[in-house]
């Protein structure tokens, strides 16, 4: 059986119109290949999408990365993703 698990990881606070960059990690901790894994991660706030690794799209205020198969006991950490952040009202 598949069991897949995700986690966003963000840096440090950044000041307004700075770049912050964050990693989408995905890991297959089950004893059988997942199929069709999608991952669907809301943009944080104050920010906008900028830029992002391949297979990942925004889709309003959120990004999918269509990851595919994921292999058991393997990590896919190849959802990098780019957002601007904007001045807090």
């Amino acid at each position: 059986m598949a069991s897949v698990c995700a986690n966003s990881v963000f840096p440090l606070p950044v000041g307004p119109s700075s770049l912050l960059t964050y990693l989408i990690t995905v890991k297959n901790i089950g004893n059988a290949a997942a199929t069709g894994v999608v991952i669907n991660d809301t943009i944080p706030d104050h920010t906008s999408f900028v830029s992002a690794s391949s297979g990942v799209t925004p889709t309003g205020n959120t990004v999918v990365w269509n990851v595919g198969t994921v292999m058991s006991g393997t990590v896919n950490a190849n959802g990098g993703l780019d957002v601007g952040s904007q001045t807090v009202p």
